[in-house]
């Protein structure tokens, strides 16, 4: 039998239970520092004069996330190195800690087992939690979010000018709108000529909550990263069936411009984000 448990471990290692997760400072940063980093980079690229808007989204997307696959893959060696120094100045906190460093520390071959660990290891667990949860994408939606912001910036709208993030709308059934196109207040009084948004980074089972979230007589979209790299066995799930449902229900789905090839669309229900953009600099003639 093991000397300790996994809640030793959980108690010793997490904040919220007093662990020493807020005492290091790990890898990956936040995702909102990697989008910054790669927009900076785009800004100062070919791209940045771009009226495809579908490049320059596709480019940050796959960017961010080549960036996030990196950091990922030496998550558990850094988290290691950074646990084991913790614990010697620190010695006897967490005692399941001081066991498991202690353990590490062994030699093999006159090198400590810490010493020797290489990135590769670190990989191959990642890759195991891959396969049994899907949790690391979550980060995804709110990535496609700040890259969205960043490239309607780009091409002259502004946050709290010309559209608002995250706004809160009530009535029978309250919501969260993730982008409205100009603000709460127009959109009651001119629906026709506001736009509603729902950021799903890929469609999956929870789309009709998006439908819940879009307003009616709005101009109304679901906007996704599909057609960007890391999503690119996902394109599929937008099927003939949900695409009608959306059709139905006066949807439009935005994806990347290489997506739409692979659809089969043969209602119009789906169109890129340079085609997005165009309606909206239409429609911003009345805001």
């Amino acid at each position: 039998m093991p000397r300790w448990t996994l809640d030793d471990f959980k108690n010793a290692i997490q904040s919220n239970k007093g662990g020493i997760l807020k005492h290091l400072t790990l890898i990956p940063p936040p995702s909102l520092i990697i989008a910054e980093t790669q927009q900076q980079f785009l800004s100062e690229s070919n791209l940045v004069d771009s009226n495809n808007v579908d490049k320059q989204l596709a480019w940050l997307l796959d960017i961010e996330y080549e960036k996030y696959q990196y950091y990922q893959s030496k998550v558990y060696t850094n988290f290691l190195g950074q646990m084991s120094s913790w614990v010697n100045i620190n010695p006897g906190k967490h005692p399941c800690l001081d066991d498991l460093v202690e353990r590490l520390n062994s030699e093999i071959n006159g090198e400590s087992m810490l010493g020797v660990m290489p990135d590769e290891v670190a990989m191959a667990i990642v890759a195991l939690e891959g396969s049994i949860s899907q949790g690391r994408r979550s980060r995804a939606g709110g990535s496609l979010m700040e890259q969205l912001e960043f490239v309607l910036n780009l091409h002259h709208f502004v946050i709290d000018t010309h559209f608002k993030r995250e706004q809160k709308v009530e009535g029978k059934q309250p919501t969260k709108l993730d982008y409205v196109f100009p603000n709460t207040e127009f959109m009651i009084s001119s629906a026709n000529q506001s736009v509603t948004c729902a950021n799903m980074t890929t469609i999956n089972d929870r789309y009709r909550l998006a439908l819940q979230q879009l307003q009616p007589n709005t101009n109304r979209k679901v906007l996704t990263a599909l057609g960007a790299s890391a999503y690119s066995s996902q394109v599929s799930k937008l099927s003939s069936n949900i695409l009608q449902e959306f059709h139905n229900n006066q949807v439009k789905v935005v994806v990347l411009e290489n997506a739409i090839s692979q659809l089969n669309d043969e209602i119009g229900t789906v169109q890129s984000y340079t085609e997005w953009f165009e309606e909206l600099r239409i429609l911003s003639n009345f805001w």
